[in-house]
């Protein structure tokens, strides 16, 4: 499968740094700025980045926070996250038909750290999180760019044929709403080319960095 070349993201704008508190379940404080610019000819979906308070001179590792949902609604794991020594990048893509816009953001967010373009960011140090319907980016972005030192997914989805056989069976309804999108993949006998490609079982190899799966 032959992918086009993702085009890099321009007009980056870095909103004024504001200081958030969490308190539950894990405390912490984050110094949040807000991430524009233009994504392949349109506004980027909403996309925060979190630093602890005192970051001192030298950049921090970056997670990469890739949530089945928006940004701002997972400040409850993206402060606590950045509070413990990390510059935390955070995206929530929406359910869609098609993935390959998103992941295409998620690589422009990947080119803007490994640039030094994000305060508190050391691109060279980077890790990607993801689970449930995210968990379909996140491996398609690691089978794409090997370049991260380490991913971890909850929940993650490796087997989208499997999937669809155990909802139509009956057997497993996916939460969330995720059954919605696994249906606006469209049927596997009609176009198995989506699935196929978005189930990581089938693009399994050596070289691609090591995995954390939680479930």
């Amino acid at each position: 499968l032959s992918l086009p070349a993702v085009p890099p993201g321009l007009m980056l704008q870095i909103s004024p740094p504001v200081t958030l508190t969490w308190a539950l379940p894990q405390p912490g404080t984050a110094v949040r700025r807000q991430l524009s610019y233009d994504s392949g000819g349109r506004p980027n979906q909403l996309t925060y980045l979190y630093t602890p308070v005192n970051t001192g001179a030298a950049p921090l590792p970056v997670l990469l926070a890739v949530y089945p949902g928006a940004a701002d609604t997972w400040e409850g794991v993206s402060i606590p996250l950045a509070a413990a020594g990390y510059t935390v990048i955070a995206v929530g893509p929406a359910y869609a038909l098609d993935l390959e816009d998103d992941i295409a953001e998620l690589q422009r967010l990947v080119a803007f750290a490994r640039a030094g373009a994000l305060p508190g960011a050391d691109g060279a140090r980077m890790a990607v999180l993801g689970g449930s319907y995210s968990s379909l980016h996140v491996q398609a972005l690691v089978e794409r760019d090997s370049g991260f030192r380490g991913v971890v997914l909850l929940g993650g989805i490796s087997d989208i044929f499997d999937m669809r056989r155990r909802f139509e069976q009956g057997s497993f309804i996916p939460p969330f709403g995720l059954d919605q999108a696994l249906i606006a993949l469209g049927t596997p006998d009609i176009s198995p080319e989506r699935p196929w490609r978005y189930s990581s079982r089938f693009h399994l190899r050596r070289g691609l960095p090591p995995m954390l799966l939680m479930h």
